[in-house]
């Protein structure tokens, strides 16, 4: 894959293609040395006899809402202008070997108060002392800088200032130091970087402290904080149920002073053993008669001249509770120790994980188009009302079309004289053009009327 992905970052001739092709050389390379750091460890690691009990469950990892805040100067922002960088963004997402790249943010300047990536991103099978390790890239895109014509600005000046000769000899020697350095393709730099555990697994989207790389090509002005949701959901919250034994077992507590033995029904689920004199269905069972809880602190010991298993609960006045549960012979009592003490130990190295179901998304990744401005979610300025009411942000061109409408309703009203309303030319062309046939259509009987005098006078006379 490095190979074939150096091939194409030679071919490519697009900046975006150059772009893509270096961001996957950049994953590449992290996948082989995290193949390698695997492989070294394999190799030291010591050879021990496999343990008594099994070792805790392994959970699915989901990444998503990852969200960095930039920090630009006042005049940057609010008054656009003084720095003119374009950079181009992404993140690699990595646990243990498996390594994921998110989309690749383009055109990431001042006018953008956060950087948002929508990815979804989902590890299986991994280790509840797991290390998750985010990885933030950029690079400057020099097309886009107004720095990026300096080598034209200093041509231009040596052969303004010295002969063509000398200047044009300069000026090829520029040239080819800057083809030379995009010859190679584009250079994608470690920015920042952060390592999550265990202990920042949260349902809701927690912020996280981002280390700032000491790099000099580093020019993303991160704030040193971002914001995730990091959502661990362990195997054994999807377990279900399932019943201990065919048939009825025996069931004694501590809290029982008369120290009696009952024969009852038992379900095993995640979070505890579910009891019942008669027996449950399995698809809807009702609501258990006694309920033993299994949590972290859960203590699970084998009575072998019983064949039983005590499940002794400690509370926190330090008072032990135990709940015997008698099997029909050894074999099925160590069957049910090692399962009890597996579900013990996976809520104890899980912690609050196992504790609640946690929702894992669907993985998604979103590939934007070439060079597209990315529609940043709703920032914390736009979040801010801006006289402390309960009135909604209204933008800036909302804003000025409502003033001037209020501006303008405010002069009309105040004004004592109303000027005539224009009419259109074809309008008037109407009006008049019906008038003067109103006019025409009333004239016309007279006419006629003296028409017929004047013949009849006619008549008389030549009579």
């Amino acid at each position: 894959m490095r190979e074939g992905t150096t091939k194409l970052l030679a071919a490519s001739h697009h900046p975006i293609q150059s772009l893509e092709a270096a961001k996957s050389l950049v994953t590449s390379n992290e996948r082989m040395n995290a193949y390698l750091e695997e492989l070294q460890r394999r190799k030291e690691r010591p050879k021990c006899p496999p343990p008594e009990t099994d070792p805790p469950c392994k959970a699915r990892i989901c990444v998503s809402d990852i969200r960095m805040p930039l920090i630009w100067k006042e005049g940057d922002h609010f008054k656009n202008r003084g720095d003119h960088r374009r950079l181009a963004v992404f993140c690699l997402l990595s646990v243990g070997t498996e390594v994921y790249d998110t989309v690749m943010v383009n055109r990431v300047d001042r006018s953008m108060t956060d950087i948002s990536f929508e990815d979804v991103v989902v590890f299986n099978q991994v280790p509840h002392d797991f290390e998750f390790r985010l990885k933030v890239y950029c690079h400057v895109l020099q097309d886009d800088l107004s720095i990026a014509s300096t080598p034209r600005k200093i041509r231009h000046r040596i052969n303004d200032s010295l002969s063509r000769t000398v200047g044009r000899k300069l000026a090829a020697s520029a040239r080819d130091e800057l083809n030379a350095a995009t010859d190679i393709g584009p250079k994608f730099d470690l920015v920042a970087s952060a390592d999550l555990t265990l202990e920042d697994v949260d349902d809701n989207i927690s912020t996280h402290d981002l280390t700032i790389e000491n790099n000099f090509h580093a020019q993303l002005p991160l704030f040193g904080h971002f914001c995730c949701r990091l959502a661990a959901r362990p195997e054994l919250v999807d377990f279900g149920r399932e019943m201990l034994s065919e048939s009825p077992i025996g069931f004694s507590s501590s809290s029982d002073s008369a120290g009696s033995t009952l024969q009852m029904w038992a379900m095993l689920r995640y979070d505890g053993i579910s009891l019942w004199s008669q027996k449950p269905s399995y698809e809807t069972p009702n609501e258990p008669e006694v309920n033993i809880p299994i949590k972290s602190d859960t203590l699970v010991i084998m009575i072998d001249t019983q064949d039983a298993v005590d499940v002794i609960d400690v509370r926190p006045d330090g008072r032990a509770l135990y709940e015997r549960l008698k099997a029909a012979d050894r074999s099925e009592a160590d069957r049910w120790r090692r399962r009890l003490t597996f579900f013990a130990h996976s809520h104890a190295a899980w912690k609050q994980a196992a504790e609640y179901s946690m929702e894992i998304h669907s993985p998604v990744v979103k590939r934007l188009p070439p060079l597209s401005t990315v529609t940043r979610k709703t920032s914390l300025y736009d979040q801010t009302p801006i006289g402390g009411g309960d009135s909604p942000v209204v933008s800036s061109a909302e804003g000025t079309a409502i003033e001037g409408e209020s501006s303008s309703s405010s002069t009309r009203s105040s004004s004592p004289r109303t000027m005539p309303t224009p009419r259109s030319r074809s309008s008037s062309l109407s009006s008049r053009v019906s008038s003067s046939s109103g006019r025409s259509s009333t004239k016309r009987p007279a006419l006629q009327a003296s028409n017929a005098k004047h013949r009849l006078s006619c008549h008389e006379t030549t009579v």
